[in-house]
């Protein structure tokens, strides 16, 4: 009877080890939400990610810099290696980064994170590109006189208005035709 026991034993384990799958760290290529914003849209990058990493909302995260078309944002989550830790339900993340001039701008996610040491750790999630263009309708400068044209039509004007003023006559020039 021991030995049947010790048996079954053997088989659930053996079967439980075959039935469990690895849990295995992922996330997905980071996306821009809209996918072309235009000038005052405020832009937003997101990922979907999950077993071994999620982001968690932390105040001062996300930090968003931009050098140029180049910005970088950072965003504070939780990475374990594969194995037991690894337990965080698949999700995705929104993370507003701002509104940009027309433009074509690339973005770099990374995620920070504190290991099993307690120590600050980087890990880089992807990059993506977006362009921002300028809104339809969008208004455009109008032409306008230079100095010197605006000159010239002062000129113009007041020739005309001196050419056609009418003429006083005076009396005495008048005397001698009578």
């Amino acid at each position: 009877m021991a030995m049947l026991k010790y048996c079954y034993g053997v088989l659930v384990i053996a079967f439980l080890l075959a039935a469990s799958t690895n849990a295995q760290a992922f996330w997905d290529p980071p996306i821009i939400a809209p996918t072309s914003p235009t000038v005052g849209q405020v832009a937003s990058v997101n990922i979907r990610l999950g077993d071994c990493d999620v982001l968690i909302h932390t105040p001062g995260y996300p930090q968003v810099t931009q050098t140029g078309t180049q910005i970088k944002v950072v965003q504070w989550g939780q990475h374990w290696e594969p194995g037991e830790l690894c337990t965080f339900p698949t999700g995705s993340a929104a993370l507003e980064i701002g509104s940009y001039p027309p433009g074509q701008y690339t973005v770099s996610l990374d995620m920070r994170y504190r290991d099993f040491f307690s120590d600050i750790q980087v890990i880089h999630l992807g990059d993506t590109q977006f362009t921002v263009a300028a809104p339809a309708g969008a208004p455009s400068p109008a032409p306008s006189l230079g100095i010197v044209a605006m000159g010239c039509l002062i000129v113009l004007l007041l020739a005309a208005v001196w050419r056609r003023k009418p003429r006083a006559r005076s009396p005495l020039l008048n005397k001698g035709t009578e």
